[in-house]
């Protein structure tokens, strides 16, 4: 908030509006997944079963990977209409880019960020916490220079969310060769080929929201409460499509995570029916 008010007066409200939607699919998707996997693995790592134990944490890593690449995608394509659903009152259209702006910029950190978060448990499972934190905290010094590097350059506010883009990736990347260190190889290279396979079939569904949605608001533009049911209608028809682009190109670029929506979609058709 320091450096985000350095760089303009409405620095650190503009990273609060942008921060609560990058959050949403991190909360409600990589935290339940990770809090879930975090059981198997601290069993794992307590009857010394480390086959076991890698297998839980390449299959947690591309389970969330393959969720939250999509995820992160749709958020970056939609970040204006997202933004419209706060314009009332003082918030007016020239907020609605300005946060718009910084949210598709920090939604590409986002994947990394699960990926951090999800080493965080990793760690947690294998009682090695305190090497996890000695990593972060000599990292953050690095994290800290660059907010105040860039927010006191040209790049002003978005120096926050290309900080963090660099700093979540490094994180990840140390973080995965210590525990590959310690456990041995949990399968690096098909974890890498899901992630770029997974991020081609979802920058190319975000371009199609983006482009989709910027037309419709663009052709249609609304003021007052009307503007705000119009940007709840776009981001839910653009993001279903969206989704269903994303996942689609993913299947016919055989991503093999793929079997993992047929079985979300099963439970909840199996619930439903329920109902």
């Amino acid at each position: 908030n320091a450096f985000a008010l350095q760089a303009t007066p409405n620095g650190p409200a503009t990273l609060n509006y942008a921060w609560m939607w990058y959050q949403l699919p991190y909360g409600v998707i990589a935290v339940s997944l990770g809090t879930t996997l975090l059981t198997e693995l601290s069993d794992c790592a307590a009857r010394d079963d480390w086959p076991g134990f890698r297998k839980y944490v390449s299959s947690g890593l591309r389970n969330t990977f393959f969720l939250m690449i999509p995820l992160a995608a749709m958020v970056c394509g939609l970040a204006f209409p997202l933004m419209q659903m706060f314009q009332a009152g003082a918030f007016n259209a020239e907020d609605t880019q300005t946060v718009g702006v910084i949210l598709m910029f920090w939604t590409l950190s986002l994947p990394f960020y699960a990926g951090y978060m999800y080493m965080y448990r990793v760690f947690a499972a294998m009682r090695k916490f305190v090497q996890f934190a000695l990593v972060d905290f000599v990292l953050r010094f690095v994290q800290v220079f660059f907010y105040w590097y860039l927010c006191s350059g040209p790049v002003g506010l978005a120096g926050i969310p290309v900080t963090d883009f660099f700093f979540y990736g490094v994180m990840f990347v140390v973080c995965s060769f210590i525990v590959r260190s310690k456990v041995g190889s949990y399968g690096n290279g098909p974890i890498m080929s899901m992630f770029v396979k997974t991020a081609i079939a979802s920058v190319m569904a975000g371009i199609v929201v983006f482009a989709l949605s910027q037309f419709v608001l663009g052709a249609f533009p609304l003021g007052g409460a009307a503007a705000i049911i119009e940007a709840v209608a776009v981001v839910c028809v653009c993001g279903v499509l969206g989704l269903v682009i994303a996942f689609g190109l993913c299947k016919v670029l055989r991503v093999p995570e793929y079997r993992l929506l047929g079985s979300i979609l099963e439970k909840l058709k199996r619930k439903l029916l329920r109902r």
